[in-house]
Parts: C-alpha cells; structure tokens; sequence
C-alpha cells in the first residue's frame, strides 16, 4: 500500500487542470490520487461518477469475486 500526500499546491493544481472535467472535486481528487499510485484498478460504489478514468473502474463486490 502506498500513501499520498496532498496539500493546498496539489488540489488546486488538479482543479486547475481539469476544469470541466470533472463534476465533482472529491472525484478528481481521488481520480488524481489513483493515476498517481499506479493503481490497477479504481473501486467505487460510484461507477458513474469516473468516466474518464484511464484505469478500470469496478464495483466492491466485484473486487470480492476477482480474489
């Protein structure tokens, strides 16, 4: 497990930088802290909210089923 840190710099830059591109900021952040980990994968019970992730995005129980 790897653990980011964001402060002030780091939030209004990913703001900064997709303006318009995402509707909700947690999304963004967390969409940028994804990218970031080199995760494999996105979990969220918001399979809607990620359409523009560049990783596969998939439901908790699906990750419970993958194991």
């Amino acid at each position: 497990m790897r653990a980011l840190f964001l402060d002030t710099n780091i939030i209004l830059d990913v703001l900064m930088q997709n303006e318009g591109f995402w509707e909700d900021m947690e999304d963004a952040l967390q969409a940028w802290c994804a990218t970031k980990a080199g995760a494999d994968v996105f979990v969220t019970r918001d399979m809607d909210g990620f359409p523009n992730l560049e990783i596969p995005v998939i439901g908790p129980a699906n990750i419970l089923l993958s194991e």
